[in-house]
């Protein structure tokens, strides 16, 4: 953590400036470390404090954790029930300075001295590790970019199937496949609500992605009803009026 006569400031590292995630997550990393984070990097508040003094809702503070864990940038550690009470404690956080995808991650371990080094393993208290890819969606179980589909999809059905397949085809390594199926439910979305289509009778999001319905082509008010230009619309209106005057002087 930083200090000036300006007040706290926060280093933020050029490799998680770089991931493919929120502005917003990142700054909350960055508040987190200037303002929670201990001298190891630790932090346990409550998803309720978090929300309270970053000014944003719960909601927002689960999505932003999932962004920073899926990019190696905070690990989540879930705490059991205090035995006293059968209360839920608050999860520990560690935030992480060092790009887990680096080989910088995998000697941060090595450069400590012997008497840490041992402490460490001991107290289990290693707060960067290196994690391989897998391993991170495995963790986070649901990667940024299927975070996106699911949030824009409007029918929530059929979740673990449709995340399985997500994974299964590649979505989230191949920009081109993805960049092509939230095109292709931005499409379908807008036509469904020009119908006025009920939830119930879209396909579910597995299907949308097995039958690759997101390549197809749908018809939308802005195809079937091209906007006429104004003066295309007053000479049309005029020839309506003209028609309707002969109509009656022939009576």
């Amino acid at each position: 953590m930083l200090r000036s006569q300006v007040g706290k400031g926060a280093f933020v590292p050029l490799w998680l400036l770089k991931k493919d995630i929120s502005a917003s997550a990142v700054r909350m990393w960055a508040i987190l470390r200037a303002d929670y984070a201990d001298q190891n990097n630790r932090l346990s508040p409550s998803r309720g404090e978090l929300a309270a003094d970053l000014n944003i809702s719960t909601d927002s503070i689960d999505r932003h954790m999932r962004e920073l864990a899926g990019a190696g940038a905070v690990d989540i550690r879930k705490k059991i029930k205090d035995g006293t009470n059968g209360q839920h404690l608050p999860n520990e956080y560690i935030l992480v300075d060092v790009d887990p995808s680096s080989e910088a991650a995998a000697t941060v371990a090595v450069e400590k001295r012997p008497s840490e080094l041992a402490a460490s393993f001991v107290e289990q208290e290693i707060s960067v590790v290196r994690k391989t890819h897998r391993e991170t969606l495995i963790r986070s179980k649901e990667p940024i970019s299927f975070i996106r589909f699911w949030d824009e999809y409007p029918r929530k059905c059929s979740k673990q199937e449709t995340l399985r397949l997500w994974l299964k085809r590649g979505v989230e390594h191949d920009a081109v496949l993805r960049d092509a199926i939230m095109s292709g439910v931005r499409r379908h979305r807008t036509a469904w609500e020009q119908e006025q289509r009920e939830t119930r009778y879209m396909p579910y999001p597995d299907k949308f992605l097995r039958k690759k319905m997101y390549l197809d082509e749908v018809m939308t008010d802005a195809v079937r009803k091209p906007t006429l230009a104004p003066q295309t619309q007053a000479i049309i209106s005029a020839s309506a009026g003209f028609l309707a005057r002969r109509q009656k002087e022939k009576r």
